[in-house]
């Protein structure tokens, strides 16, 4: 295999890191490159720095250039390429020893494979916080159905891709001198590209985390009406936009919400409207439908960072129904007893177990989806001589309520064991009038979301097990009976079902602590694309 690859870096003002960077270029394991620096004339020591790798390797050459972004020096970088593929490497990156050699190997499998996606791996500092993109299965992807899904909920990124350069030059393919030049031209190639296939195993390395590179620019987004023209006006020019406009509408909307969220350093997407209105605008003019989407979430807090890395965001999000379960939702909702906790949000929660929030549900407020997983249910049950119930939940415990129970004998309330038939029993009874409040809630689907306890964590690289592993294995045959139960009651939800390896304690680059009920972002890579297809699955036809 002897097919020339064409490596095209720009670069500018990245003294620190562009050594790193040509040194995992230069040391690939396939030898067959061409290197092209797009250098800008910077003002520290870059150009010093990649003229001495030029000097040390003739597959390296240096083109200065007047800055004009990211566009432009690829753009000039194509036209004087010799490579059968092209690879776009940014200057603060690097790539794994085998990377250029295993991508070139899946994409000479077959002759009309037109782009290789490859993994990516998130730094901050040296410290790798998250994988970038959702796992997909190493397969060949050409259907317009693929397509649209690798367009809606892939990386919209083009470094670190393989690209075969005709794909690029048949169909008049160039980026724009814009801030987001990746997504202006991603959905293009996608549907221009015969066929799409995945290599995993080797990593290219994205440094998140310099203070000086373009997706750190606050105002970058007020121009992502541009890059909608830009990316829209290439599709058309193709031929290729009637049959795909929904699916690039929810890409598009998709990649612009997290835009705006990451520039304005805002957690609240609503803050939009106040710091630029005229992108909100824009926002609510192209993408009304999929701005007024809402959910509702009822189960642990895996369920609500699932639901919300692959819907938008937590405002899409409209309310978020934990530390409860269906037994205390399903009681008579008479208010009895006050607890006050530190936590607003558990506050509430406390409150939604206590006064049945479910069993009042307002019908005029239904969502479109409710999302579902029972990792709340498998706990005691207080309940009084009127035949109330109250969820022994953390939050509850939290505020010292059981506790009390505890010291005063003569108290009113009875325990009941989660591991007793009689939660058993109970259970069930009060499931089918939860699923019955359901239905008259007239919600348009239900997604039961079939998560479980993890058994093991990661602490310094180790696999760790929780002292009570006993106690989460029973936990998860109870969560497998109240799940199967669930959806023979009702089998008009949609399921999916958590994989097997439960030993995650890292949340979307976050640290969170060693719980059970904490699972990573690895599910919703793995099955948060089959979630999001059956979501959308209007754009998605």
């Amino acid at each position: 295999m002897n097919k020339k690859v064409s490596i095209i870096i720009p670069v500018y003002n990245v003294e620190e890191y562009i050594d790193r960077c040509m040194e995992s270029v230069v040391n690939q394991t396939y030898p067959y490159l061409e290197i092209l620096i797009m250098e800008a004339q910077s003002e520290d020591d870059s150009l010093r720095r990649v003229k001495m790798w030029e000097e040390q390797d003739k597959r390296i050459t240096v083109i200065s250039r007047r800055d004009r972004g990211l566009g432009d020096a690829r753009n000039m970088a194509m036209k004087l390429s010799h490579g059968d593929y092209v690879l776009f490497l940014d200057s603060d990156d690097w790539l794994d020893k085998d990377f250029v050699e295993k991508m070139l190997e899946t994409a000479e499998k077959d002759r009309q494979i037109d782009i290789v996606m490859g993994d990516a791996k998130k730094y901050i500092e040296e410290t790798v916080v998250d994988l970038i993109g959702p796992e997909w299965p190493e397969a060949v992807y050409e259907t317009d159905s693929d397509k649209k899904k690798i367009v809606c909920f892939g990386s919209n990124f083009i470094w670190g891709k393989l690209f075969r350069k005709s794909l690029f030059l048949d169909n008049g393919i160039i980026q724009p001198i814009l801030p987001f030049e990746d997504l202006a031209v991603y959905p293009a190639l996608i549907f221009a590209a015969r066929k799409i296939a995945t290599c995993h195993g080797t990593y290219a390395n994205y440094q998140a985390d310099r203070e000086n590179c373009l997706s750190s620019h606050k105002q970058t987004y007020k121009k992502i009406p541009e890059v909608y023209d830009w990316a829209e006006k290439s599709l058309k020019s193709m031929g290729m936009y009637e049959p795909c406009e929904k699916a690039f509408q929810l890409s598009m909307y998709s990649h612009f919400r997290i835009i705006c969220l990451h520039c304005l350093g805002k957690k609240k997407y609503a803050a939009l409207e106040r710091e630029c209105p005229e992108i909100a605008a824009f926002m609510e003019d192209k993408f009304s439908k999929l701005q007024n989407s809402s959910y509702i979430v009822y189960g642990g807090f895996s369920l609500r960072w699932i639901i919300s890395e692959i819907c938008n965001g937590l405002e899409a999000i409209r309310k978020h129904i934990t530390f409860t379960s269906v037994i205390a939702q399903m009681s008579t909702g008479e208010k009895r007893v006050e607890r006050m906790h530190y936590n607003d949000f558990r506050q509430q929660c406390i409150n939604d177990d206590i006064n049945g929030y479910f069993l009042h549900w307002n019908k005029k407020e239904a969502p479109q989806i409710l999302f579902i997983d029972f990792m709340q249910e498998c706990t005691d049950i207080l309940t009084d001589e009127k035949g109330n119930y109250i969820t022994c939940s953390e939050a509850l415990e939290e505020c010292g309520f059981s506790d009390e129970t505890k010291r005063h004998s003569q108290a009113s309330y009875r325990r009941i064991l989660w591991s007793s038939d009689e939660f058993w029993d109970l259970w069930q009874k009060k499931c089918r009038e939860f699923i019955q409040a359901i239905g008259k809630a007239e919600i348009g689907s239900v997604f039961l979301i079939k998560n479980r306890l993890a058994t093991t964590f990661q602490k310094n690289r180790k696999i760790c097990f929780y002292i009570s592993e006993d106690k989460i294995n029973r936990k998860n045959k109870l969560l497998d009976k109240m799940y199967a139960f669930f959806e023979k009651e009702y089998p008009s939800c949609i399921v999916f079902q958590t994989d097997n390896h439960l030993g995650y304690t890292d949340m979307v680059g976050k640290s969170y602590p060693p719980k059970p009920e904490y699972m990573n972002i690895s599910f919703y890579r793995r099955e948060g694309i089959q979630i999001q297809s059956q979501i959308y699955e209007d754009y998605l036809k």
